[in-house]
């Protein structure tokens, strides 16, 4: 008999970033704006946009309602510095179990997404090769 996969939540990935960075959940999602704080939340809604392919407008409801211009924003920041944050980003995806071969395929786009239309980037997307 398979396993069936476990579905990956907003709330995963959050709890991971927070494990990883030493901040709290709270602050992840919350209105705070110092480094630390942003730095993690800016790789959450980066790990989140890419690994669960959510809308811009459902992400920012996870995100303290934020407003979809400003989750591009933060995934623009993303793109931006593509290099700074990869051992961190490591970790998180080793922390959420994922695939060998999707972490290490994921970190290397994650990490290099300057070329991505961040409207339609997903997960699924860098499987199939469309990226």
């Amino acid at each position: 008999m398979s396993e069936i996969p476990v579905r990956l939540t907003v709330g995963d990935i959050v709890k991971a970033v927070s494990e990883v960075f030493s901040v709290s959940e709270a602050n992840i999602l919350g209105r705070k704006r110092t480094q630390a704080y942003c730095v993690a939340r800016v790789i959450a809604v980066g790990l989140t946009r890419a690994l669960l392919g959510m809308s811009l407008s459902d992400m920012g409801k996870h995100f303290d309602n934020r407003d979809p211009a400003t989750i591009i924003c933060m995934l623009l920041s993303v793109v931006k510095s593509p290099n700074s944050h990869c051992t961190e980003v490591k970790k998180i995806l080793a922390r959420l179990d994922v695939n060998q071969t999707v972490k290490d395929l994921f970190t290397e786009e994650f990490l290099s997404m300057r070329h991505l239309n961040l409207q339609h980037f997903s997960l699924r997307d860098l499987l199939d090769g469309k990226i």
